[in-house]
């Protein structure tokens, strides 16, 4: 599986690659990125079965790829602590994961 998610440029903020908001991954200190639909709607798991790619594709999109396999009907999920730093949207994880954290707060947390 692969979901792209292409830089956005028409999106009513002065400069959205600097701003970083629930439907924007990190790509650098001071850089977000916007996801694309449908990669705006995948939600967060402690124990994901999606991950990001490090480099960009042939689109300049980063792509989603599976960590592992994927069962018809599973929920696909990404890790929110591998492309934040600090996560600012909330703070307690609900993902239901045996591994679950219980917070999710950004990787600058983690050791």
């Amino acid at each position: 599986i692969v979901i792209s998610s292409n830089l956005a440029t028409d999106i009513e903020q002065p400069n959205p690659k600097a701003t970083s908001c629930s439907h924007a991954i990190q790509i650098g200190w001071n850089e977000h990125i916007l996801m694309d639909l449908p990669a705006q709607f995948l939600n967060h798991s402690c124990d994901p079965n999606i991950g990001v790619a490090i480099k960009l594709n042939e689109g300049q999109s980063y792509d989603f790829v599976a960590l592992r396999d994927i069962e018809a009907g599973e929920e696909v999920r990404f890790d929110y602590e591998t492309t934040e730093y600090q996560v600012g949207a909330f703070e307690d994880c609900m993902c239901g994961a045996d591994i679950c954290r219980g917070t999710v707060k950004g990787f600058k947390h983690n050791k």
